[in-house]
């Protein structure tokens, strides 16, 4: 009994050792994956598993700094971080290292990220995370290329039944400068926003609510809400429609491909 109690103290909660089946596996998908990128015009990039602490505030979301292991480097005694995501690495990369590199840029990862918290799909708190940035073009070419590149990466190691979750993140200030919200404001309703507190949100601007309210009932399949976002009413300009979603309705590939991050 002593020697079973030992055992279960051997690793910290949340992490394992990762044995030669499993271990196997995650190595031949990773080849495949790079391998589908690489051919696709994505660059490898291996950013470090540890980064200042304060280069990671400076890039990663109010949610993502709640879930990151922090501690001071004995060597230095500054304050160190384990990556909780590689995407947060690669923008910067993009912005600093790769600054004068033509773009749009096509970068790619795979590594492993560390998580403080429990991640909701699983127990593991260290895992494998692979993807593909497409950085620095202005137009909807680059939307496609990903979800084309996704479908692919994704069937080549044997996933069957693949749903792609979709959107747009500029699209809360588009809606906040068209309803000139104040700039003070913006930082504060973005937090309600983002805990999806829409009651809190109409006593700030009805305008608002009425807009989020649509948007939060016309998502999910696009089947079956296509018609509700059709509706939905944007100051967008009519010229800037972009031609190249009638490609991918159509299963058509697009000749260019751009990209955004």
């Amino acid at each position: 009994m002593i020697l079973q109690s030992s055992k279960k103290k051997l690793l910290p909660v949340g992490f394992r050792d990762i044995l030669t089946n499993e271990a196997n596996l995650q190595l031949n998908y990773a080849k495949q994956l790079i391998e589908i990128f690489n051919r696709w015009g994505y660059n490898l990039i291996e950013p470090p598993l540890i980064e200042y602490e304060e280069t990671l505030l400076d890039v990663k979301s109010d949610k993502l700094s709640n879930k990151t292991f922090t501690f001071m480097d004995p060597l230095t005694k500054e304050t160190l971080s384990l990556r909780p995501d590689i995407t947060v690495q690669l923008a910067r990369i993009a912005s600093d290292r790769l600054s004068d590199y033509p773009k749009p840029l096509r970068l790619c990862y795979y590594g492993d990220v560390f998580r403080a918290d429990k991640p909701k799909l699983s127990n593991d708190r260290q895992f494998k995370q692979a993807g593909v940035e497409l950085i620095g073009s202005k137009n909807c070419f680059g939307d496609i290329e990903i979800i084309i590149l996704s479908l692919e990466s994704l069937s080549k190691i044997g996933f069957k039944k693949i749903s792609l979750d979709l959107n747009i993140p500029v699209i809360i200030d588009k809606i906040l400068d068209d309803l000139n919200v104040e700039k003070n404001k913006k930082k504060e309703l973005k937090k309600l926003i983002a805990k999806r507190d829409i009651k809190t949100l109409k006593n700030f601007n009805v305008n608002l609510y009425e807009i989020l309210i649509q948007l939060i009932e016309s998502s999910g399949p696009l089947k079956k809400n296509i018609n509700k976002i059709k509706k939905i009413k944007l100051n967008i300009p009519k010229n800037s429609k972009c031609k190249a979603c009638m490609m991918v309705g159509k299963g058509r590939r697009p000749k260019h491909t751009c990209g955004k991050i």
